[in-house]
């Protein structure tokens, strides 16, 4: 890196770029403007350290990026949240990989709908809370979006304000160079997300300019704006393609997986049309397990519906969540006391211990 490098600032420490006043575009013209064209450049090969221009980089370094160790042993931090317990952790990049034409972009859709709306559960799997959703869609048209929102039971008038949908945003610069991370950003920022939030990037490999099968997109990516959104400790979600053996992930190189915390192999499972399984193929979280979820429609009106009650480890979690209901378990109550009180209930219900002790967690996580 050269002396002029250390000038060029993080792209989420950049402001925003002051408005530009409007101007009529001559008769010819009709390309868009673009209102970040004075954002600073710099090539996605160049390797860039985040620094506030004339900032001491040593002394930025021990005070603004030194993790205080002792904080994250303090017994009384608050556990790992979720976006949607036992499937999408909160602040974490999530990859969901899937051969062509399999549904992964309703799926997402779907769920993100769930926890924008502030829906109890998704797929029978709880949501916490609502959150913010900022979703970039490369993919789809505006007539798939006309007949999808209806079929998962969005209505005209329902409030959406919790979903920010970005739809074919060709303005957007590619978001492995710093000029695309430094846009996310500002976007990010307009749209008041909070750690925790969530980003969906559909697909990825259409917000990205170099070839997905060289890794030095993948690092210029995550140099330019995953390690940005990380640090914001917002959640990632990024739909891919797999390749020719889906059961080695997303196509391309296999510095896809390097960046994520999550990779979900989504594919058609056997047995019934719509049924779909969601395998973690790398994950470094221990609570995210194998599902199956079955896609149906619910009502006359073909009203589209995911459910996980027929996968055998959700169910004995469901079946251990209504006895704890109808218990009257403390939802805070540590998971080591709760066998103690509803153990000989459980055993004599059939649920198994491990399901006593999942859902405990969930509940908290609910709490």
């Amino acid at each position: 890196m050269t002396a002029a490098d250390d000038e060029w600032p993080s792209p989420f420490d950049l402001p925003q770029p002051a408005e530009e006043e409007h101007q009529e575009p001559a008769e010819e013209e009709h390309q868009a403007v673009d209102p970040y064209a004075d954002v600073p450049f710099v090539p996605a090969e160049d390797e860039v350290v985040p620094i506030r221009p004339g900032a001491d980089t040593v002394a930025q370094l021990l005070s603004d990026y030194r993790l205080d160790l002792g904080a994250l042993l303090d017994p009384n931090r608050p556990p790992r949240e979720w976006v949607i317990h036992g499937l999408i952790p909160a602040g974490a990049s999530v990859s969901i990989v899937a051969p062509a034409g399999v549904g992964k972009s309703l799926l997402v859709l779907s769920a993100m709908l769930g926890v924008a709306r502030g829906d109890r559960a998704w797929a029978d799997l709880s949501i916490p809370r609502p959150r913010r959703v900022l979703y970039v869609d490369m993919e789809n048209t505006a007539d798939d979006l006309a007949e999808r929102l209806p079929a998962l039971g969005v209505r005209r008038g329902d409030d959406l304000a919790g979903l920010v949908y970005l739809h074919l945003p060709t303005i957007l610069p590619p978001l492995d160079t710093l000029r695309g991370g430094a846009v996310l950003a500002a976007v990010v920022n307009a749209a008041a997300l909070d750690p925790g939030d969530v980003v969906v990037l559909d697909s990825w490999q259409r917000v990205v300019r170099g070839p997905e099968n060289d890794s030095d997109t993948m690092r210029a990516f995550y140099a330019c704006t995953g390690a940005g959104l990380k640090r914001r400790r917002l959640t990632v979600i990024r739909t891919d393609n797999a390749g020719k053996d889906a059961e080695r992930g997303a196509r391309g190189t296999s510095g896809k997986r390097d960046d994520v915390d999550l990779e979900l192999l989504l594919a058609r499972g056997k047995g019934r049309p719509g049924r779909m399984t969601l395998t973690p193929s790398k994950t470094r979280l221990p609570d995210v397990h194998p599902l199956t979820v079955e896609m149906s429609t619910a009502d006359d009106d073909g009203r589209v519906v995911y459910s996980a009650g027929n996968d055998p480890r959700r169910a004995q979690v469901i079946a251990a969540l209504q006895l704890l209901d109808e218990k009257g378990v403390d939802p805070g109550l540590a998971v080591r006391r709760v066998w103690e009180g509803v153990g000989a209930a459980a055993t004599a219900a059939g649920v198994p211990r491990w399901a006593v002790r999942e859902a405990q967690k969930e509940r908290a996580s609910c709490a």
